[in-house]
């Protein structure tokens, strides 16, 4: 049997709290990838939204980022 020290515990309860924070803050932006499993399509038909400007993103470096607003939108889940 092996033992738990304190710092597996630690570690535990971090990545608890992680998961925690990032459900109950979520980002603001999503890569292409993200928004492609939010939306449940393919990473090819967000690439295709966004070049027929159907769904905006922006450049940060070199990886489109596409607000989280914006995916509302594109739902019309807007206000």
């Amino acid at each position: 049997m092996s033992q738990v020290t304190a710092s597996d515990v630690i570690a535990l309860l971090k990545t608890s709290l992680d998961d925690v924070l990032s459900q109950a803050l979520p980002r603001e932006a999503y890569s292409v990838e993200e928004t492609a499993q939010v939306l449940g399509v393919s990473r090819r038909t967000i690439e295709g939204l966004i070049d027929s400007q159907q769904l905006r993103a922006v450049r940060v470096g070199r990886y489109l980022r596409i607000d989280r607003k914006e995916i509302d939108r594109y739902l019309g889940r807007h206000k």
